[in-house]
């Protein structure tokens, strides 16, 4: 079922942990921001995308445990989380 046609105040669940988390940096600190990456990861996720605005960036952490680093006009994509998704990181940081 999509969740487009779910009825409202339906509260039906949906099994498993989503493929992708994504994440936007505030004003948390490294080590919170840490613990949250790995217990998405620990919990199922095949990946964690983290957004910095400042300067722009994206780090792509894969469930290896690795991260990649990505910035300017670099393509954001991820065909196994988001197959047919990709951006340039300019554009998504575009305006900022």
């Amino acid at each position: 079922m999509c969740v487009a046609d779910a009825e409202p105040g339906n509260r039906r669940t949906y099994p498993g942990a989503p493929d992708i988390a994504i994440d936007s940096v505030s004003s948390e600190t490294a080590a919170h921001l840490q613990n949250k990456i790995d217990l998405y990861l620990e919990h199922g996720r095949t990946a964690v995308w983290v957004f910095y605005s400042r300067p722009p960036r994206i780090l792509m952490h894969g469930a290896s445990g690795l991260a990649t680093k990505l910035h300017g006009n670099q393509i954001l994509d991820d065909a196994d989380v988001l197959p047919g998704f990709s951006a340039p990181i300019s554009a998504i940081f575009g305006g900022l």
